[in-house]
């Protein structure tokens, strides 16, 4: 590999690697909250980018003003899902451990029913969208980057940097911070955890989304592409340390450099199979991740 190809696929590492941990932030919001996984995550991620893919055919909308739309849609639509579905399972007085295997089997069937409802609307054919800008090569140095890509990086980035300042700055996301951190302490100190819960479940469907919306730019996708992105989010969290908002950042940016790298060095057959191995080989060394913590 030649320092050219090996500089190319660090830029691509990065780009993608921020893509991925905006991906990967909305599944480990819930799970840092709730405790629960949520299996329709990648499916979640699918419906926002048909829905994107119908904003762009319908009203020529383009896919990076499509977020504004697609995650405060999916923001109001998730109570709907918490509150009718989850939260029964929640409150039926379970052992421990029943209740999250409900919802894991819960989830599950959500995803197959949005995969087979978009199977049933869109059909089985592969779309993407094609912007004025999206395949335009940008070169520096004889390092090229397409438009569409570098511009999905950036508003992931500022997607993840807006979800930070919140959780920092608002009384809302140090209340989701400390939930997080300790549940029974926010409940001594006066915080609303059912609400926090809700809350955190909309942001993480929103933040899914959008992650969806952004990934039009730089790939094509069909009625069962979810299932590869949750895969993926999986991997991310365990690298980075799961319920830790920060980890999906690093590990999605570790995910998308080996991702890349990889692809130099051996092949792009190898692609796919660089999370597992990641995967593995975190929870044989660090089963916390790299910025995860040992729970007391």
């Amino acid at each position: 590999m030649t320092l050219q190809g090996f500089v190319q696929a660090l830029v691509s590492g990065i780009i993608m690697g921020g893509i991925y941990g905006l991906m990967a932030l909305g599944l480990n919001l819930i799970f840092g909250v709730m405790r629960i996984i949520n299996i329709a995550h990648g499916e979640l991620m699918m419906l926002g980018m048909y829905v994107t893919y119908w904003l762009f055919v319908l009203f020529g909308l383009d896919p990076i003003l499509s977020v504004l739309i697609v995650a405060p849609l999916f923001f109001l639509l998730a109570p709907l899902i918490k509150r009718l579905l989850i939260d029964p399972i929640l409150k039926a007085g379970l052992r421990w451990g029943e209740a999250e295997f409900l919802i894991l089997i819960l989830t599950f069937g959500l995803s197959t029913i949005f995969r087979n409802g978009a199977l049933l609307v869109w059909k089985s054919d592969y779309r993407g969208i094609t912007t004025g800008y999206s395949t335009v090569p940008l070169t520096l140095a004889g390092i090229s980057v397409s438009a569409g890509r570098l511009a999905a990086f950036l508003v992931a980035v500022l997607l993840s940097a807006g979800l930070f300042l919140f959780f920092a700055r608002t009384y809302t996301g140090k209340a989701i911070r400390a939930t997080v951190q300790d549940e029974e302490a926010a409940l001594l100190m006066g915080v609303n955890v059912d609400r926090i819960s809700l809350v955190t479940f909309g942001l993480g469907v929103a933040v899914a989304a959008a992650a969806g919306s952004l990934l039009t730019l730089v790939i094509t996708f069909y009625p069962a592409v979810g299932g590869g992105f949750l895969l993926r989010s999986f991997c991310i969290i365990v690298l980075g340390g799961m319920g830790t908002a920060a980890g999906s950042v690093v590990g999605g940016l570790t995910l998308g450099l080996a991702e890349a790298l990889s692809a130099q060095v051996l092949d792009v057959a190898w692609t796919p199979v660089i999370a597992y191995l990641l995967l593995v080989i975190m929870l044989l060394v660090r089963p916390t991740g790299i910025l995860g913590r040992m729970r007391a």
